[in-house]
């Protein structure tokens, strides 16, 4: 049996096995990363992006998602605005982490942000998964520049498209990343090029698992946990 063809454009064409997924068989068969190299689902989304040094970006929504995407837009060179709707979450954002300028998300976000950058940022990744500041995305957002939807809800995404047009925008998703993702985190963390370790906000010994597990999620400025094993080893 004659087994199908994968072409890359610019490296070559390669047999490869029936039923193999896409992404496998090109980083097997056609040895390139899959699809592009970036960095984890927040390293992703600045790759789709490809930042300009300097350009104008806001991230809605400070939670560990969203804190993560900062770190690697600032990382970028993005000229970066925080935004949220909890002080406290901003403060860690902005100021345990130093990833940009906080703002709250209010009425008034538009007129901030205009008075912040001089204009619109040409940038907006949303990280909420809220239906509604997905939506606002699109108000937010300067003429020719790039919405991410990094979060995500079930259901469906309605926009004005006469003002999505008129502002001539790009729509872009970003949800999962692939093997070249954390290689490239790796690297960029080894380099010290981006920090993480302030992500990690509450530790606890693994033979307290059972009594911390439940009522983690309610602690004050839960960001990340690490459990620790050494004792249990």
């Amino acid at each position: 049996m004659q087994m199908p063809k994968l072409t890359v454009e610019g490296v070559g064409t390669f047999e490869v096995p029936a039923g193999k997924r896409l992404v496998n068989a090109l980083v097997d068969e056609c040895g390139v990363d899959q699809l592009h190299a970036c960095g984890g689902v927040a390293r992703c989304t600045t790759c789709r992006v490809e930042f300009v040094a300097g350009e104008p970006t806001v991230i809605l929504g400070m939670g560990p998602i969203g804190l993560a995407a900062a770190i690697f837009a600032k990382a970028a060179g993005a000229n970066l605005v925080c935004v949220d709707l909890q002080p406290e979450r901003l403060k860690f954002a902005c100021e345990t982490m130093q990833l940009g300028t906080a703002l709250p998300a209010d009425a008034h976000l538009a007129d901030n942000l205009q008075a912040h950058f001089g204009q619109l940022p040409s940038v907006v990744i949303d990280a909420t998964g809220s239906p509604a500041s997905m939506r606002g995305t699109f108000q937010l957002t300067e003429h020719g520049g790039r919405i991410v939807f990094l979060g995500l809800f079930v259901g469906d995404m309605t926009f004005d498209d006469p003002n999505f047009h008129r502002r001539e925008l790009t729509l872009m998703a970003s949800r999962a990343g692939l093997s070249g993702t954390f290689r490239e985190v790796i690297r960029l963390m080894q380099a010290k090029q981006v920090d993480v370790l302030p992500l990690i906000t509450h530790r606890f010994d693994f033979a307290d698992t059972a009594e911390r597990l439940p009522g983690l999620h309610r602690e004050a400025g839960l960001v990340k946990a690490m459990i620790d094993f050494d004792k249990a080893l």
